[in-house]
């Protein structure tokens, strides 16, 4: 099996956690409820502003797998990739029209067969971030290029959701090009003026275009990537509070005022990714975005992590229009609490990335406290014992999957305490795979099954999308264990 590796897989060949035979041996007897509970209190005691001198160093034991270990992994590897290809299949099939670009049907009803709508820039993004990662786990040279092709055909879709406009910000009036909600008729006339375009959907997009350059090379990803980084940057808060201070964020788009976690945490790990290509290439201005990342991180940090380690939605401001300017008069002190999986998943990812740049420890103890918390508080351990269910009570379960990237991030330097978040995701996806698999559709209850007549009769394709790439993202976390053992094994012998 040919896996692309993420570059920063060579800091791991001698330093990734092989301590964890005896941890997974444990994990199905652990009282996991009591054992997150007593770290979840811990946490709160923590504080998170030292910073420390030295270069981040991954945690692990020096010893090689065990060849229990390794046979288990390789299972975990296969049965991974042969459920996200199914799953990705069945998705391709039932929602994806070759019709004047590329056309993503928004839901599809698994009792007659039949699609309705056209998926909005957000689900359209979720599709494409699956079929890279069927790219990526590809099992022949030949599907490989099937799935290559489709990607890049699935990418130059995105050209209908382009469109142009006068948009005002804190900066002032810009003309800018990006990317609307809906679909137009036509390349490059979306409508994207007011509220038809926000900011999160630039920084899912951004996110994607950044991890297509890393597998692929090819520059016209990460040329996107930041220049719908810049469009975003554009919309910061750069007025002034009355202490000649920014009061700073990304409101969720240039028409809101209200500013978003989750309009501002998806940009920082690319940002901090986008730093580290370019000063690997000497560029001058790489630090701008490492700078960037910093200080969107900082707010949203300062301004809407919860006391328990989670994150919030939102926080109001109120502004007013000076001279086709937006200019705040006042921020509000309090925020809305409520947490979403892929908030805290976003800052999770965020954290450990500037983490690994700058070795400030600071960042790595918000991450492992934000989850603890997640852990805590998101995943259900009790409804069914020894099973596990992240939450549905948002708008689609694709949430869950960047929470589930946060953790697979932090394992590059808390191996022993990601790997039971890791593989209550594992757990959750293969009961619902093993008990309730319709022809490569899962419902969007996972323990439950097909009772939620309200979404399971119109399966939405962020969800089915989801599903695949959860299971390729296991695979492939998996594969990278695999593959910095044999480094080992080779450069001992």
């Amino acid at each position: 099996m040919v896996i692309e590796m993420k570059k920063r897989l060579v800091m791991l060949l001698f330093a990734l956690c092989m301590c964890i035979v005896s941890l997974c041996a444990c994990v199905g007897d652990t009282d996991t409820t009591t054992t997150a509970g007593s770290d979840n209190d811990s946490s709160n005691q923590a504080t998170s502003s030292t910073a420390s001198d030295t270069e981040p160093v991954s945690t692990s034991a020096l010893d090689t797998l065990s060849s229990e270990r390794r046979e288990e992994l390789q299972e975990i590897v296969k049965n991974n990739i042969d459920r996200a290809l199914e799953i990705g299949d069945a998705t391709i099939d039932k929602y994806g029209r070759r019709a004047r670009g590329y056309m993503l049907s928004e839901s599809y009803n698994i009792n007659t067969g039949s699609t309705s709508g056209t998926s909005s820039v957000w689900h359209y993004t979720a599709y494409y971030a699956m079929i890279s990662r069927l790219a990526e786990i590809a099992q022949t040279e030949e599907d490989r290029a099937a799935y290559e092709e489709l990607s890049q055909h699935v990418y130059e879709g995105f050209e209908y959701y382009e469109g142009t406009a006068d948009l005002i910000t804190y900066k002032g009036t810009l003309t800018q090009t990006l990317y609307g909600v809906n679909r137009s008729f036509n390349k490059g006339t979306a409508n994207v003026a007011n509220e038809m375009s926000v900011y999160d959907d630039q920084m899912w997009i951004i996110r994607e275009t950044v991890y297509r350059y890393k597998a692929t090379g090819e520059e016209e990803y990460l040329n996107e990537a930041i220049r719908l980084a810049k469009v975003c940057i554009d919309g910061w808060d750069y007025t002034l509070d009355e202490n000649g201070e920014e009061y700073g964020g990304i409101p969720w788009g240039s028409h809101y005022s209200t500013k978003h976690t989750c309009s501002n945490a998806p940009i920082v790990m690319p940002l901090v990714e986008i730093y580290e290509i370019k000063k690997d290439r000497g560029d001058d201005d790489a630090q701008y975005y490492l700078d960037w990342a910093i200080k969107i991180y900082d707010f949203v940090r300062e301004h809407l992590m919860n006391i328990n380690g989670t994150y919030g939605d939102l926080v109001g401001t109120e502004r007013s229009l000076v001279d086709n300017t937006y200019v705040t008069t006042s921020m509000s002190s309090d925020i809305d609490h409520t947490a979403y999986t892929y908030n805290t998943g976003a800052m999770i990812s965020g954290g450990v990335a500037l983490y690994r740049v700058t070795g400030e420890s600071k960042y790595l103890t918000d991450a492992k406290r934000s989850s603890i918390a997640a852990y805590s508080n998101f995943c259900d351990r009790k409804t069914v014992p020894g099973e596990y269910m992240y939450p549905i009570n948002s708008q689609t379960t694709w949430f869950n999957l960047v929470l589930l990237q946060g953790f697979l991030d932090l394992y590059e330097f808390e191996p022993e305490d990601a790997l039971l978040y890791i593989e209550s995701f594992q757990k959750s996806l293969d009961y619902a795979y093993e008990n309730y698999n319709r022809d490569g559709f899962l419902p969007r209850n996972y323990l439950s099954g097909w009772e939620d007549s309200n979404y399971d009769n119109n399966k939405n394709v962020m969800d089915q999308a989801s599903a695949s790439q959860m299971y390729a993202m296991l695979a492939i976390w998996a594969q990278q264990i695999l593959d910095a053992d044999n480094a080992k094994l080779e450069a001992v012998s």
